[in-house]
C-alpha cells in the first residue's frame, strides 16, 4: 500500500506490562505504528501472513475492540493519540494542518517558525512546541531519567508526536535524500545520523520495481482488480502506470519519492537498527 509507512518510537528504559508474578523487565521497548493500517486487515489477510506479522499475530496480544475515539484519523491527531494516549482535539492537534489565528495562515500541526533544521539544508523545522502536554517518551524519562528516548519517521508530525515533548532525539525525512531535526531537540546530528544519510543511495533505486509478491489468482481472490475504475492516477505521464508492477518516472527525482515506495521500509528499519546499536539502547547493565 502506498500510504502506509512505518514509525518507529524506540525507548530504553526499564518497565514492562507483564502479568506474570515475577516480570521480566526489558530494558528495550519499542512502539512501531503502521499509518492506514485498519486492524481489520489482519481478518482479512490472517492465511497470507508469514514472518514478522505471523509471529506477532500467533504470539503477540491483539485488542479486537480498541478504537481512537475521535472522528477526524487524519496522521497527526492518530499519532497524537498513540503517542500520549490523549483525546487530540482539546490540545489543539485537529489536523495535519490547520488555521493559525496568530499568524494569520494556514499552519502544519508540529510546525515551529523558531526552530532550525538540523542535519541537512533542505527541509523544515518542526518540534512539539505548540502543545503543552507530555507523552509516554516524557514519562518513561520521568520515571527511568537515565532512560533514552528516541523516534524515528518518514513524516515529521510522526516522529514528533510519537517522541512526546522532551525526547533526545526525533528523527523525520525531508524529501530531499535525509533524515533531519531541529534544534528545538539538538544542535546538531549524532555522527551516526551524518554517516546514515550518507549512506542513503535513492538514486540505487531509480531503476526498481515494485512488484507483486503473490500470484495474480491470490490477489484476485482478496481483492479488486489491479487498476480500477474511478481511481486516480496522479503521475499521468506514459512511462508511469498505477498497475503493478509500479517504478518512479525517469524523469523525477528518486529521492521525492522514495518515501512512497515500500523500500523507504527498509531505510526506516536500517535507521532504527542504526539507533540502537550507536545509542547502546537496552544495553545498559
Amino acid at each position: 500500500m502506498i500510504g502506509s509507512y512505518f514509525r518507529l518510537l524506540i525507548m530504553a528504559a526499564f518497565f514492562s506490562f507483564s502479568c506474570s508474578s515475577k516480570p521480566q523487565q526489558p530494558k528495550l521497548v519499542i512502539t512501531l505504528v503502521v499509518d492506514q493500517f485498519r486492524p481489520d486487515l489482519l481478518t482479512r489477510f490472517d492465511d497470507l501472513y508469514t514472518g514478522g506479522f505471523r509471529w506477532l499475530i500467533d504470539h503477540g496480544i491483539w485488542f479486537t475492540n480498541t478504537h481512537h475515539e475521535h472522528s477526524y484519523t487524519a496522521t497527526g491527531p492518530g499519532h497524537f493519540a498513540i503517542g500520549s494516549g490523549q483525546y487530540p482535539g482539546p490540545v489543539g492537534v485537529i489536523g495535519n494542518s490547520f488555521y493559525d489565528r496568530d499568524l494569520k495562515k494556514k499552519v502544519n500541526c508540529v510546525e515551529d517558525p523558531t526552530a532550525k533544521v538540523v542535519g541537512a539544508d533542505k527541509g523544515e523545522a518542526r518540534s512539539y512546541s505548540r502543545y503543552n502536554t507530555t507523552g509516554l517518551g516524557d514519562w518513561v524519562k520521568a520515571t527511568y531519567p537515565k532512560s533514552k528516548v528516541i523516534s524515528l519517521g518518514g513524516k515529521d508530525r510522526t516522529a514528533v508526536f510519537l517522541g512526546g515533548k522532551n525526547p533526545d532525539l526525533a528523527l523525520y525525512f525531508n524529501y530531499a535524500g535525509s533524515f533531519i531535526s531541529s534544534d528545538y531537540y539538538v544542535d546538531s546530528l549524532p555522527d551516526w545520523t551524518d554517516e546514515f544519510n550518507a549512506s542513503i543511495n535513492a538514486e540505487s533505486y531509480k531503476d526498481s520495481l515494485w512488484t507483486k509478491s503473490l500470484s495474480d489468482d491470490v490477489y484476485l481472490k482478496y481483492a479488486r482488480e489491479d487498476f480500477y475504475h474511478g481511481e486516480l492516477d496522479d503521475y499521468l505521464t506514459e512511462e508511469y502506470s498505477p498497475v503493478f508492477p509500479i517504478g518512479i518516472d525517469p524523469k523525477e527525482d528518486p529521492k521525492e519519492f522514495l518515501m512512497a515506495r515500500p523500500w523507504f521500509e527498509r531505510e526506516i528499519l536500517k535507521l532504527a537498527q542504526s539507533a540502537i546499536t550507536n545509542e547502546k539502547l537496552g544495553q545498559d547493565k
